[in-house]
């Protein structure tokens, strides 16, 4: 379910987002990737919240200009659930450090370069990771 709504939510984003869409985008990915340099050289529970935080809210910046209130609420409901099992991978296999510094910027720059279908494919391939590493 996150998956249909999140990649929906970009395919809509980047067809109707205008400046202030890609001023979310872009500050949200800035808080995040902050964070994420941070827990390369850093482990503790406030670094994990914080970052938990802000990728909720890069995750949010980047659908928040699809046209729905509705569809923005149910992607809220639905990635806080998700988040449980992402908490769950990261006590199990630890922070993917580099791998998702990387996915998440690679998001942000196709997104805002309004390259949709490589945004697309790229938001999908770091969603199913989480669902791929589980069956390890």
């Amino acid at each position: 379910m996150r998956l249909l709504l999140e990649t929906d939510g970009l395919g809509k984003s980047i067809d109707a987002g205008d400046v202030e869409w890609e001023g979310r985008v872009a500050a949200a990915h800035h808080k995040l990737s902050a964070i994420e340099k941070r827990m390369l050289t850093e482990d503790s529970r406030e670094l994990t919240v914080r970052w938990s935080q802000y990728d909720r809210e890069f995750h949010q910046a980047l659908i928040s200009a699809c046209g729905s209130d509705l569809h923005m609420r149910m992607h809220r409901e639905i990635f806080d659930q998700f988040r449980r099992y992402v908490v769950i991978e990261l006590k199990t296999h630890g922070f993917r450090a580099e791998e998702i510094i990387d996915e998440h910027r690679s998001i942000c720059d196709l997104a805002l370069a309004r390259d949709k279908n490589a945004a697309l494919a790229k938001l999908t391939d770091h969603i199913e990771t989480y669902r791929r590493r589980s069956k390890d």
